[in-house]
């Protein structure tokens, strides 16, 4: 039992660097275009709420697994 919430928690720590990942390489795509300023505030915002999706799925995996224990 233990174990497998160690996996678990294991996966959900790659999920999460795999995000960070791919959110720091689109963001730093996005700067290449100096024109348009809007557009970085935007993905500036839905990195923001991505971020706050991530920390809330984990804290109910977390909740989930303190309860099955």
């Amino acid at each position: 039992m233990m174990m497998m919430m160690m996996m678990m928690m294991m996966m959900m720590m790659m999920m999460m660097m795999m995000m960070m990942m791919t959110m720091m390489m689109t963001i730093d795509d996005d700067d290449d275009d100096d024109d348009d300023n809007d557009d970085d505030d935007d993905n500036d915002e839905m990195m923001i709420m991505l971020m706050m999706m991530i920390m809330i799925t984990l804290i109910t995996m977390m909740l989930m697994k303190i309860t099955i224990l």
